[in-house]
């Protein structure tokens, strides 16, 4: 490594003044040198020659060096892509002259992360997981990367792209195959369903105050453009009742309030009112109030047959 970075460093001193395209010269072929494992400068290592296009300087997000730590302890090796800890005073002229990307691709922690997953249980690095999330949700709805969301939605729907910890302590992707898969935004309902044998939930470990506001914001606006949903939107409550009555009284009592109710909201919630009547008013028009002895609820999972073992005794329910 010593000898390489002596190399380029005398290349890159050259650089200004010579009459060769450098960057054309670097990308046309496989030169620069990375070492298969981490070793001192001075050591003699075993290592390869790939393209600018092949590595990057910087990963933010740790994914890199936690996925060498875990290759390292599986005695397995594959050329170290990231290049600041190899060629540390060598910056300018790797980003710059040769063309080497700053950060990893999204196509980059795709292949990253699917190492990953094939060294490390997601319990051990569900967190690191959610870092690389993190960096997807900042990055990828910027105009210029809508090919990357798709990229890596279409690389979720493979079945081989298992790059997903739930909290099962298993790897899953967006495969059919799979079942369900979704992240809890509500960690009770959570607790009638981690059972269920047809719904995997998403575990990115244990996170800080300021993590689970990203998880909230950014990270759920992303996993719900990759069709990953949350458990609150793929539940609904379904009724079990007992006995029937007579409805006449409060369907009149009901009826004569919905216009008000419409006017009210209307004047004070005029978007969801719109968006209301665009999409769900004919189910206002075809409104049943059926009055019962006894009511109960449980939670279904929309689309599938498993259910709260638990009943809700409830007073009213608009199913």
């Amino acid at each position: 490594v010593d000898q390489m970075s002596k190399f380029y460093t005398f290349v890159s001193e050259g650089a200004a003044d010579a009459k060769i395209d450098i960057k054309r010269e670097f990308t046309s072929c496989s030169s620069i040198f990375t070492p298969l494992i981490r070793a001192r400068s001075s050591e003699v290592v075993h290592g390869k020659f790939l393209s600018p296009k092949d590595l990057y300087w910087h990963d933010p997000t740790g994914c890199s060096e936690t996925t060498e730590e875990f290759v390292l302890v599986k005695n397995r090796m594959f050329p170290r892509r990231m290049l600041c800890s190899t060629y540390p005073n060598l910056c300018e002229f790797f980003t710059e002259a040769c063309g080497v990307p700053k950060v990893p691709t999204t196509a980059d922690y795709v292949e990253m992360l699917l190492r990953l997953s094939k060294v490390a249980l997601p319990s051990q690095v569900a967190h690191q997981v959610f870092r690389v999330f993190v960096r997807w949700a900042t990055d990828i709805h910027s105009v210029s990367d809508k090919n990357d969301l798709v990229y890596v939605k279409d690389s979720l729907q493979k079945l081989e792209t298992t790059i997903l910890p739930t909290l099962v302590d298993k790897w899953v992707s967006l495969h059919p195959s799979f079942g369900l898969v979704c992240w809890s935004d509500d960690d009770e309902l959570k607790q009638h369903f981690q059972n269920c044998i047809d719904v995997d939930f998403i575990q990115f470990g244990t996170l800080s105050s300021e993590d689970k506001q990203i998880l909230y914001g950014r990270v759920a606006a992303l996993m719900k453009s990759l069709g990953i949903p949350a458990l609150s939107k793929v539940v609904h409550r379904e009724a079990i009742f007992y006995g029937t009555a007579d409805n006449r009284e409060k369907a009149t009592l009901l009826c004569g309030l919905l216009p008000y109710m419409q006017r009210y909201i209307y004047k004070t919630h005029r978007d969801a009112y719109i968006n209301f009547q665009q999409n769900e008013i004919m189910k206002l028009s075809n409104l049943q109030i059926i009055v019962v002895e006894k009511l109960f609820h449980k939670y279904m999972l929309k689309g599938h047959e498993s259910s709260s073992k638990k009943r809700f005794k409830c007073h009213c329910l608009l199913q």
